[in-house]
């Protein structure tokens, strides 16, 4: 349990505030209680906590589902690709940068 000790000297337990304040409305601009429901403007719960949740885990089982893994390839297959030309612009060799002559312009 945490308990501390305010400026006035009582001693605050804060892991029973939320069960004792949970239904008043969050400080801020957060629109929720202190159980995690989301509330309108008047202060009414709008969704609790457990179907926030909910909804989060269906959304992420429904991206899930979406994304798709490309099979392996066998050793034949990749083998077949890479003898496959490639439409890659030819390579330059690079070439050493030529240094100028020093000219002198005291004459």
């Amino acid at each position: 349990m945490v308990k501390a000790r305010s400026m006035r000297g009582e001693l605050v337990d804060f892991n029973r505030m939320p069960t004792i304040q949970k239904q008043k409305p969050a400080l801020g601009g957060s629109r929720l209680n202190a159980s995690g429901d989301l509330l309108d403007a008047t202060g009414k719960v709008l969704r609790t906590q457990s179907q926030i949740e909910q909804e989060m885990r269906d959304r992420n089982v429904a991206q899930s589902a979406q994304i798709n893994i490309k099979q392996t390839m066998t050793s034949e297959q990749l083998a077949a690709t890479l003898k496959k030309p490639s439409n890659a612009l030819p390579t330059v060799e690079a070439q050493r940068p030529q240094r100028r002559r020093q000219v002198d312009t005291d004459e």
